[in-house]
């Protein structure tokens, strides 16, 4: 991710001080709490006021709707081909959401997606990540797996969708603490 952001500078602007800070308090506290005591706890009780930020909230209106093709025009979006032995144009950077569909959690990755025609695209999901996952529980369920793919958005989601989480660490914890104020 350093790359596609560039400098220390743009990481600064794009995600702000707070996330460093945040995981060194973490550490700090993780090292220091160890047998708890109550004035030990008191002097993290910074950490809990960062933790109530975490989550997500259901929104039915936003600027990430605002702009929706229904039905879509795959090929009007920007695409590229970036190797002469490519089956097709590929979208660049596309954010993937889907949900369990047993349990309705959320994951937001990003996969290569081949766009064949105007409303179909093939998705290469990785089988070891959350996508993967929630095409295997809606293929053995016999059902199709509802889709939602994202172009562009601020630098955190970019960061978010890429990161190495484990799959009880939800995508939108580590977004809300790279930013300095929610997703809208």
């Amino acid at each position: 991710m350093t790359n596609l952001f560039g400098t220390r500078r743009r990481i600064d602007l794009a995600f702000g001080e707070d996330p460093i800070r945040f995981v060194k308090r973490v550490v700090e506290a993780a090292e220091n709490l160890m047998p708890p005591a109550p004035g030990k706890v008191w002097r993290y009780r910074d950490l809990a006021k960062t933790a109530l930020k975490l989550g997500v909230s259901r929104r039915r209106r936003g600027p990430v709707v605002e702009c929706v093709q229904d039905p879509p025009r795959l090929t009007s979006l920007p695409q590229i081909k970036s190797w002469p032995d490519d089956g097709g144009p590929f979208l660049t950077l596309p954010l993937v959401y889907t949900e369990h569909p047993v349990t309705g959690k959320g994951n937001l990755g990003m996969y290569r997606n081949q766009i064949y025609d105007d409303q179909t695209l093939g998705m290469h999901i990785q089988i070891h990540r959350g996508g993967g996952f929630h095409y295997h529980e809606a293929e053995k369920s016999g059902r199709a797996l509802p889709v939602n793919l994202f172009l562009g958005g601020p630098p955190a989601l970019t960061l978010s969708a890429v990161a190495p989480l484990r799959r009880t660490f939800r995508n939108w914890c580590l977004l809300r603490c790279s930013r300095r104020a929610g997703l809208r």
